[in-house]
């Protein structure tokens, strides 16, 4: 793991820390007291302290939120939309496959998942604080920065196998487990 990956990992961990840490304060007197004590010895005001640590772990969940509906919605409309519905085409256009379907499937189930991700956005928008929302876009740039870089290996191959009945096989030489070159 990347260096830099694991800074960014340790800054979301220690926010959901604090977060869970100052839930768990507010849910049980017990722990409150506890956290209290803790916090008499600091050399400035605990008022502060508390809503700056509320502003970094709200802005953390909603990271947490952002990436996640990143990977849900995001990255298949990103992955049908960027790579696969274009190198459809592409392979339409050689004749290398024989229908138009794969381009049709590919734009429809990316446009439909970019529709429901703008809709979740929409939804998950202002819904707490502004700390929220910030933390929401960030989540989906990691999340999109993560979905780009991220390196795909065999994927010509899984694009073939998943459009095996469209291929050309005037054109293009396949072999399949049964034949024998």
């Amino acid at each position: 793991m990347k260096y830099s990956t694991r800074i960014a990992y340790g800054v979301i961990g220690v926010g959901a820390g604090v977060a869970f840490t100052m839930w768990l304060g507010a849910s049980s007197s017990e722990v409150a007291i506890v956290l209290t004590g803790v916090l008499e010895w600091l050399p400035f005001d605990r008022a502060v302290l508390l809503n700056e640590l509320e502003g970094a772990g709200i802005f953390a969940i909603g990271c947490g939120v952002g990436i996640v509906a990143w990977l849900v919605t995001g990255q298949g409309a990103f992955r049908c939309l960027g790579r696969r519905a274009p190198r459809a085409w592409l392979l339409w256009r050689r004749d290398v496959l024989t229908s138009f379907l794969p381009v049709l499937k590919y734009t429809v189930i990316g446009l439909v998942m970019g529709a429901l991700g703008v809709y979740l956005v929409q939804y998950l928008w202002g819904l707490w604080t502004s700390a929220y929302s910030a933390g929401l876009v960030v989540g989906g740039v990691v999340g999109a920065v993560y979905s780009a870089t991220r390196s795909h290996r065999h994927s010509q191959l899984n694009f073939l196998e998943a459009n095996q009945r469209y291929i050309n096989d005037e054109n293009v030489s396949v072999f399949t487990e049964t034949e024998k070159p």
